[in-house]
């Protein structure tokens, strides 16, 4: 018992819905009203504060303590200087320095001691017991004895659409959040990871979190379903996932529904809030090659379509004026920074489908020339009717084999551009999705703090209305009671929901200005890794299309004693030798002209081995100088001799 009685201690009531169920009670405090969740309190029961007591005589009462202040004559007192202004509830909201520094420590101390382990051990599209459940499958079943089994393969079957991703987890802890410290092969489909995504993606006034909600992986990636580089990229994209966005991120670490959801079963999330996927749609923000445009609603839960409308309509008002400057600055940096992302996508996408469209027509181009080179047989009979003998180097043959291997090597290079087509569409415009559909949360997220914004300024506007008409209405002679009653009552609201709004905001933007640097920390890294195996997958392919290339000239060039040139007009040229041909290929790289030499361990490049030769040889060639002290000559380097100028020159095609 002593265990648990230390379970929540490092929760703070004002982040963390839960109380230690141990405790003594002690009070005769309200049972119920002491163990009310948070969540509930946010919807419509404010926490309390001490600057309010709570009211232990009727506002009526108070009637006779207004009447007495009535002065006796008609003349208006000037307002004390004292009294609290508008200003007043907001001069504490934003002095955020030393605030920040403490939450800082706090989640510091909060990771240290509590710790979270997500393993992604499997990756599938096939459901638990083995089954691949494809759209035209039927899901009405039938009935028999086995009533649970019916139900499990009902509830499995209308919850997993035809495609989706099943992750295996293991999970590991020692927060109090989770009933178990270990949990093993645990199932979750990816439609839980939208109600869950959803959940924290609630844009309602009094469901909206204190961080920057991630967004999930895409559900397919496009390297296509039937490959098992979409299951092991899926997989890597859900381990990244867990590790950078939910498991450093404290204030979704204590939340309850982080632990219903990844200890529930499989396919029964449901969130907590009513936040569901209404209509089987995947939450994607921005048009995708994997995502057709009817389901690109990232609001599509059971929110009324007039909040829906609301919110809308709000969006396009002009923000308020935010005194926190790194928060003011950072919204329009993920806006341009999520706009000019779409415009690349769209640029990216156009370029891998010219490039398809283009291994297309090389593929066609092949078979076009390898149908030529069945026809050799035409070229001889021809020859032969016109009475013209054929010398050895115009031979069929040597037409036959150049036109067959063209075609193979077109058809070759036709086959590696559709594979890098295909590859850099999954490797850097699925991870640009990714990070737009983030950026879209984070902008939305900064869109509901100008909202709380909005509404605390409404309320503070309000609470100095009712206050002025009530002054107006204790200089009167006649006082009606039920309005003072009704004045009072609502300003004692206001003040309640303005002190909600005041902790709320205080809260949001310290965990938001900590949040702002782990998301583009992390953004930064993953967008830069995604560039960097961009450009080392192209490098490595357009190698593989060189060496082809290599290959065919031999070929081209034996189809005649010039070396197949004569066709483009040529005609001064030495007759062609292949046997020096095969030996430039094999000491020499024909494309760059260099040797092939290779590389040390200090990474120097031809140039700079070839200038170092040339230098040495300078020196020897040069007279022996005296040992005397001289001063430094910048010309005396092997990089600004002439010899070597020369030697580069060549290299670049300048003489």
């Amino acid at each position: 018992m002593s265990k648990n009685l230390d379970m929540y201690k490092d929760f703070e009531e004002d982040d963390n819905p839960f109380v230690n169920p141990f405790e003594e009670q002690t009070d005769d405090d309200d049972v119920l009203n002491k163990h009310i969740p948070k969540f509930i309190k946010e919807g419509g029961l404010p926490e309390s504060e001490p600057s309010i007591t709570p009211v232990k005589t009727h506002d009526s009462d108070k009637l006779t303590d207004l009447t007495s202040d009535i002065p006796n004559n008609n003349v208006e007192h000037t307002p004390n200087e004292n009294n609290p202004t508008v200003d007043n509830p907001t001069k504490d909201i934003y002095n955020i320095d030393d605030k920040i520094l403490e939450v800082r420590e706090k989640q510091k101390a909060f990771l240290e001691k509590y710790r979270l382990i997500v393993n992604v051990t499997n990756v599938c599209r096939q459901l638990p017991d083995g089954r691949i459940l494809s759209s035209n499958n039927n899901k009405s079943g039938s009935s028999g004895s086995a009533n649970a089994s019916f139900q499990n393969r009902q509830r499995s079957l209308n919850n997993f659409r035809a495609g989706d991703v099943i992750l295996y987890l293991e999970i590991s802890t020692n927060l109090p959040t989770f009933r178990k410290k270990v949990n093993k092969n645990i199932i979750k489909s990816y439609k839980e990871f939208e109600n869950f995504a959803i959940y924290l993606q609630d844009f309602r006034m009094n469901h909206f979190h204190d961080f920057f909600p991630p967004a999930i992986p895409l559900n397919k990636t496009s390297y296509g379903l039937n490959n098992t580089e979409d299951l092991i990229q899926c997989k890597l994209n859900f381990q990244k996932w867990f590790d950078q966005r939910v498991l450093k991120n404290v204030p979704l670490l204590k939340l309850e529904e982080l632990s219903v959801f990844l200890e529930s079963d499989f396919n029964s999330y449901i969130p907590m809030n009513g936040s569901i996927n209404l209509n089987n749609n995947t939450t994607t923000s921005m048009t995708s090659a994997n995502h057709s445009k009817d389901s690109m609603n990232s609001n599509d839960t059971m929110v009324s379509p007039t909040e829906q409308l609301k919110r809308k309509t709000l969006k396009q008002l002009q923000p308020p004026f935010d005194p926190v400057e790194e928060l003011a600055v950072f919204r329009p940096l993920i806006k341009n920074w999520r706009k000019h992302l779409q415009k690349f996508q769209i640029d990216m996408f156009k370029y891998c489908k010219h490039k398809q469209q283009l291994s297309t027509q090389e593929t066609n181009l092949g078979k076009q020339f390898l149908a030529i080179s069945d026809s050799t047989d035409l070229i001889l009979k021809t020859s032969t009717n016109n009475g013209r003998p054929l010398s050895a180097a115009d031979d069929p043959k040597n037409y036959h084999n150049m036109y067959k291997k063209v075609g193979k090597t077109l058809q070759t290079i036709g086959d590696l551009n559709s594979i890098m087509a295909t590859f850099d569409m999954a490797s850097l415009y699925d991870d640009l999705e990714w990070c737009g559909r983030d950026l879209y949360n984070v902008k939305e997220q900064l869109t509901n703090r100008h909202f709380l914004m909005r509404e605390f300024k409404s309320v503070s506007l309000d609470i100095e209305k009712y206050e002025q008409h009530l002054k107006k209405i204790k200089l009167k002679r006649e006082i009606d009671p039920l309005k003072v009653h009704e004045l009072v009552k609502n300003i004692q609201k206001l003040k309640e929901l303005q002190v909600f709004y005041k902790s709320k905001l205080q809260q949001l933007t310290n965990n938001l200005i900590i949040d702002k640097e782990s998301v583009i920390k992390t953004w930064e890294t993953n967008t830069l890794e995604s560039l960097k195996n961009f450009a080392l997958k192209n490098i490595e392919y357009e190698r593989k299309k060189l060496n082809v290339l290599e290959r065919v000239k031999n070929d081209v060039r034996k189809t005649d004693k010039l070396g197949g040139l004569s066709r483009l007009g040529r005609k001064n040229l030495e007759p062609y030798n292949p046997s020096i041909e095969e030996h430039s290929i094999k000491d020499d790289d024909s494309w760059s002209g260099d040797k092939r030499v290779p590389h040390q361990d200090n990474f120097k490049g031809t140039l700079s081995q070839n200038a170092t030769e040339i230098y040495e040889k300078e020196e020897k060639n040069k007279s022996e100088e005296n040992n005397e002290h001289r001063e430094f000559n910048e010309n005396d380097n092997y990089f600004c001799s002439l010899s070597t100028k020369k030697f580069a020159a060549s290299l670049i095609g300048q003489n």
